[in-house]
């Protein structure tokens, strides 16, 4: 089945991707001027910014598919999709915060964090209801998944080694890329295959309208964090 993409929501998706990895990125940098409590808060709001700019990055990418049936999304399946990037993403700062920045720990970070990027993506894909199934190409879904590892590696590294006042930006762009670039890797080796019988949405789905105003949403929340950092940096 032939699809395309609106260029507008594509972009938008990247500039989500990459202003939620900033919030993340400056919101670890803060770790270190904070006692116990308030490094507690900081790190559950960096998982919070990266993983809900995860969520929806791929579901602005989504919503920017141009489809000749009408799809919607299961709510459960949609929900878990979020939670699962979030939690991912938590685990993988615990395992370099605080401190802990040899290579070895933020290798095995940036695998979870890809992991957690890729894994966001399919189990969103799973949520898809409507006239038609998927089919994933095997040598796409590995390139998708590499991409996510390499770059959200890089990403982790450049965060946390680099000095320079620009580092933060760097790494947040390489994060931005990564999560958008595994996305469009990915839909690469997606096949949208039409099907006969007529699906009856249950209650249980969210109409695209409803998940724009979700996004939304997340989005302002992680727009007000990065413009948080960026009135809180030294």
């Amino acid at each position: 089945m032939f699809y395309s993409y609106d260029p507008f929501l594509v972009v938008a998706s990247v500039v989500i991707a990459v202003v939620g990895a900033y919030s993340c990125f400056g919101l670890v940098s803060q770790v270190r001027k904070h006692q116990l409590a308030g490094r507690e808060y900081q790190l559950i709001a960096a998982a919070l910014a990266i993983g809900g700019s995860i969520w929806a990055m791929h579901f602005v990418a989504m919503l920017a598919v141009n489809l000749p049936v009408e799809i919607r999304y299961d709510f459960f399946t949609t929900l878990f999709s979020g939670l699962a990037a979030v939690l991912v993403t938590a685990v993988a700062l615990l395992i370099v915060l605080p401190g802990n920045y040899q290579l070895r720990r933020i290798a095995l970070a940036g695998l979870l964090l890809g992991l957690g990027v890729a894994g966001m993506h399919y189990v969103g894909m799973a949520a898809i209801r409507g006239n038609c199934v998927l089919s994933y190409s095997n040598f796409w879904v590995i390139a998708s998944v590499l991409v996510a590892v390499v770059a959200s590696s890089a990403a982790l590294w450049a965060a946390l080694t680099l000095q320079a006042t620009w580092a933060c930006m760097a790494a947040a762009l390489i994060m931005g890329l990564s999560i958008s670039g595994m996305h469009f890797t990915a839909m690469l080796g997606t096949a949208f295959i039409s099907i006969d019988n007529a699906v009856t949405f249950s209650q249980a789905v969210i109409s695209p309208q409803s998940l724009g105003l979700a996004i939304a949403v997340m989005t302002l929340v992680i727009l007000g964090w990065a413009i948080q950092f960026s009135g809180d940096r030294d």
